[in-house]
């Protein structure tokens, strides 16, 4: 299913970092690669990650905070935890695990923002094994996981998943494929056991009918949840730019059109899809308040001052434009002081 909606696309994705594709999506990345690493009981030892010294990665992940966004995804962070820029220090001092960034050829090298992720976990009778990943940024926030353990998967952060291994044929003949569940056998031939993908934009449960008995054969069940709000529904609510003109002229604000447009896509209430927007409006107002909280002794950036209240200050306004311009440049330089701030 696509990401694409106003909360996820538009007023998203919430990230810590000046870039999509190399702050978010690190974060979105490692965020999903601990869910599909950790099964009951399982704890995580060590995480390399490697990019390829010709590719994007190698050359900013220190000054975008790639490195940031990795390690608190891996820590299992939010994103608005005070926790989030901790994490990587605490990884490189071994807690709760370590973490090592390399740069090295990659086995697959197809996109300049490439990553590989070798996870070592420690299971609960205290065996080793060491889970491998393949992945990469695509713009925006998205990402794809393509490849776990030699096997080819298709995890984007905007599916409920499982990843079902076993070792026979028996449950092929009962995969589900329909409108909500779709699941397919990943192929992988350098392994000797099976994988199955299940993808759903819903909760799944391990007692529905059609995922019972597929799960009770299988020997591991990994699972992973959207890191963004998961799209039901990628109908347009309106078939063209006339059709808008025509709801707008019948006396229906862009605002309501653009809440009722939300809560079909993302499968919500109007009520819960408001909540949604007025969180996100929380999350941007308290980066505001903390870019302009900043002054040039607390401020951690390195080559440039904080100038966001000094924006807001400037005197004549006739300069910018108007006030409420002067206000947005001074909120959006805020915002760009505060991720700056590392």
């Amino acid at each position: 299913m696509s990401t694409i909606s106003l909360l996820n696309s538009i007023i998203g994705p919430v990230m810590r970092g000046p870039s999509s594709s190399h702050s978010a999506a690190p974060y979105f990345i490692g965020k999903t690669v601990r869910q599909l690493s950790l099964c009951d009981g399982d704890k995580i030892v060590n995480v390399e990650i490697a990019f390829d010294p010709e590719g994007s990665f190698a050359q900013v992940y220190t000054n975008r905070g790639s490195d940031e966004g990795f390690a608190a995804g891996l820590m299992g962070e939010e994103v608005t935890s005070p926790k989030y820029r901790q994490a990587l220090s605490d990884l490189m001092n071994g807690k709760p695990f370590t973490l090592e960034i390399n740069i090295r050829n990659l086995d697959t090298n197809d996109h300049p923002n490439r990553v590989e992720i070798a996870v070592t976990v420690e299971d609960s009778e205290g065996a080793l094994r060491e889970d491998h990943f393949k992945g990469l940024s695509i713009g925006g926030g998205m990402f794809k996981l393509d490849s776990f353990n030699s096997f080819a998967i298709d995890a984007t952060g905007s599916d409920f998943i499982l990843l079902l291994e076993c070792g026979d044929n028996s449950s092929l003949q009962q995969l589900p494929s329909n409108a909500k569940v779709q699941a397919r056998v990943c192929a992988g031939s350098k392994n000797s056991y099976q994988l199955i993908e299940i993808k759903s934009s819903s909760p799944l449960s391990p007692q529905q009918p059609e995922l019972k008995d597929m799960i009770e054969q299988s020997w591991k069940v990994r699972s992973c949840t959207p890191v963004q709000f998961s799209v039901h529904d990628e109908a347009p609510l309106f078939a063209s730019p006339k059709a808008l003109v025509q709801q707008t002229s019948r006396g229906h604000g862009l605002a309501d059109l653009a809440l009722s447009l939300e809560a079909k896509r993302l499968g919500l209430t109007e009520p819960q899809t408001r909540k949604a927007f007025a969180d996100r409006y929380d999350v941007m107002m308290d980066a505001v308040q903390a870019g302009l909280a900043l002054t040039n002794q607390s401020s951690n950036m390195k080559f440039l001052k904080p100038s966001a209240k000094q924006v807001g200050a400037a005197n004549p306004v006739e300069i910018i434009g108007s006030p409420f311009l002067q206000d947005a440049l001074s909120a959006s330089l805020a915002v760009m002081d505060a991720n700056a701030n590392r």
